[in-house]
């Protein structure tokens, strides 16, 4: 979370949020604000600070508490007059009493936990080069030694051995003695010399010294910096008694003692404790301690070199590797993306037309309008039409930002003036939609393509939102003139939660799709190439005869949220489209019911602009859906 900006009036919301968790009156918003405020640091200290003082004065003042049975509610604890006001008052008289009472001794506890993994992080350290000595007195131990900071974490999933306590967050400081031990993941650990090290699952090492460690299992990256660490940098002060780090930086295994020499290396360790050491960049002195007379063996190996090291045996170097041998360290964490840009590289992975984020919005000068950005190469911006009445167009979407637009009432879609015409007869689409509902009888729109024939009412060469009896809706119009459609039929559009909605148009077959499973499909004869097509594409609305602004008889306005609307000028396949659902590119697409894919029902719709029924298939072919489960229930389950 980025720094608290009025920090006094956090402070004081904060305040009023626990007075809320503390007599009880606190409401589902308030709880959503205070999650998210609990998110900073300082927040949360103040919070802890608040709960603890509350605890402690109900603990202090319930012995004088006077339980009087009767129906009617017992009367607050009166506490001394000006001690803490009135609002301190009644919360004591809440918790006083015997069922609160019991969830405030948690609550206390809680408190005090959150206190102290704060003071934790905090504590001012000093760097010692070794361990404590056991002689030394307990009352003149000195406080933890930091040596470092954790500055990386990528997918790290932590031993269930239940004698390790994992760190107690992704930016902890390391303390001299400390165990990491990792199922898989990777690990990157500071240290205050300037050394970084890459710990890679599985994996078992303690920190042993300000400048080193001991690795007893796994695999480790380590890179020695000349300069100082901008941890040790950000740091305060340190003791004028704390030495000074050596500038060597050492790794301890089993076998071998591997010591920097101004480097960038890689030491493996097998579980029977033999150890492989590999130079990228510089050179290192490996140091057997084997046992049974190789103790002592030393070796200065260089770039591309390589030691091994096993039990009762000579230090074995080799003097070129191949590079599949340096291919198994990783050397560089992983660039970490948030969760919106990582659904944004998967829906580029599959090459789209145009692509809107929905993340963020710039004015024209010339227009003064919005402008809704495309990602992508292509740069088909849209400009945004909105209500200014309104607060910003955008609003919290399924990643990141997403378009908020307000339906009948205030008129707001976009249009993508510049976009090219459907080419080809492949055509693939996809969003993240939020419905709040709209007009009875009107449809519904997320994108539409203009077109005009002279010789026919019908101006949608492409159409996809909801109709007007509320179901999921596609059509295209064909070479032939004639439109073939798709209808999700039997389910009424949900409203109020986030949908992930489809069509694709692979050459013969137009198929829909929602939240990855396909609900309906209809053979098509190509997509309509016509000169009178309109270049624009339309987002939330219907466009008018000149594709300027939306239709003013049948506009189709969108009443909700749009987020990650992609266009492809090719055919996404069913396992893309599963991917794109589940928000991974490694989403497997489960079966479904019996094992076959869902049939949507082909059946009979208004046109969206006409009015007028469009046969989509015969009622000898239509065919009902049948699932044992919901396909957004079922995707839930399997993919997250």
């Amino acid at each position: 979370m980025n720094p608290v900006e009025d920090n006094t009036a956090v402070i004081a919301e904060i305040r009023s949020l626990a007075e809320a968790v503390c007599t009880g009156s606190v409401t589902p918003e308030q709880c959503g604000r205070l999650n998210t405020l609990l998110l900073d640091e300082k927040a949360a200290l103040t919070y802890a600070v608040y709960i603890r003082m509350h605890g402690l004065l109900c603990w202090h003042w319930q012995d004088q508490v006077v339980i009087i049975e009767t129906p009617e509610t017992p009367p607050p604890v009166q506490l001394p007059a000006g001690l803490l006001g009135g609002a301190w008052q009644g919360t004591v008289g809440f918790f006083s009493q015997t069922e609160p009472f019991s969830y405030l001794a948690a609550t206390v506890i809680m408190g005090v936990t959150l206190l102290g993994f704060w003071a934790y992080e905090i504590i001012p350290h000093q760097h010692i080069a070794e361990a404590p000595s056991q002689s030394v007195p307990s009352e003149a131990m000195p406080e933890m030694v930091f040596v470092g900071r954790i500055t990386g974490m990528v997918d790290v999933k932590w031993s269930d051995d239940p004698h390790f306590l994992p760190p107690l967050s992704s930016r902890a400081y390391v303390p001299l003695g400390r165990k990491y031990i990792l199922s898989s993941g990777l690990l990157e650990i500071t240290y205050d010399s300037g050394a970084k090290v890459i710990l890679q699952g599985p994996c078992t090492y303690e920190v042993e010294s300000t400048a080193g460690g001991y690795l007893a299992l796994g695999k480790l990256t380590a890179r020695v910096e000349k300069k100082r660490s901008e941890v040790r940098s950000q740091r305060s002060d340190h003791s004028p008694l704390s030495p000074l780090p050596s500038p060597l930086f050492s790794v301890r295994t089993p076998t071998a003692v591997v010591t920097d020499l101004g480097t960038e290396f890689g030491v493996e360790v097998s579980e029977n404790g033999d150890s492989e050491t590999y130079v990228f960049i510089g050179k290192v002195r490996v140091v057997a301690t084997n046992g049974q007379g190789t103790d002592g063996q030393s070796k200065v190996i260089q770039t591309g070199q390589f030691a091994r090291v096993k039990a009762n045996e000579p230090l074995f170097v080799r003097e070129q590797c191949s590079e599949e041998v340096a291919a198994r360290f990783t050397r560089t964490m992983p660039k970490r993306l948030s969760v919106a840009d990582a659904y944004a590289e998967l829906v580029h992975s599959l090459n789209p037309t145009a692509y809107y984020r929905m993340e963020r919005l710039s004015k024209d000068a010339a227009t003064g309008c919005y402008v809704l950005a495309d990602s992508t190469s292509g740069a088909y911006h849209g400009i945004l039409h909105v209500d200014r009445a309104f607060d910003s167009p955008l609003w919290r979407g399924k990643y990141g930002g997403a378009l908020n637009l307000h339906g009948l009432g205030a008129g707001e879609y976009a249009i993508v003036p510049d976009y090219p015409s459907l080419n080809g007869d492949r055509l693939s689409a996809s969003a993240w939609v939020w419905d709040v509902g709209h007009r009875p009888d009107a449809y519904a729109t997320i994108l539409s393509k203009r077109l005009l024939l002279p010789s026919d009412r019908r101006t949608a060469s492409m159409f996809f939102g909801i109709s007007h009896r509320r179901n999921l809706y596609v059509g295209l119009v064909q070479e032939n003139g004639e439109e073939a459609s798709v209808i999700e039929h039997g389910r009424e559009f949900p409203r109020g939660r986030w949908e992930y909605v489809a069509f694709v148009a692979d050459g013969e077959v137009l198929r829909l799709y929602r939240n990855g499973v396909e609900v309906g499909s209809s053979p098509y004869r190509g997509i309509i190439h016509h000169p009178f097509s309109a270049k624009g594409l339309s987002i939330g609305c219907i466009l008018d005869a000149d594709h300027v602004k939306s239709d003013s008889e049948r506009p189709g306005f969108w009443d909700g949220r749009i987020d990650e609307l992609a266009v492809f000028q090719h055919a996404l396949s069913a396992e893309q489209v599963w991917r794109l659902y589940g928000g991974s590119a490694n989403a497997v697409r489960p079966s479904v019911g019996n094992g076959k894919e869902p049939v949507g029902l082909r059946a009979r719709a208004a046109d969206p602009l006409s009015g007028k029924d469009t046969n989509m298939g015969s009622s000898e072919n239509r065919e009902e859906v049948e699932t044992n489960n919901s396909p957004g229930t079922l995707n839930r389950e399997i993919v997250r």
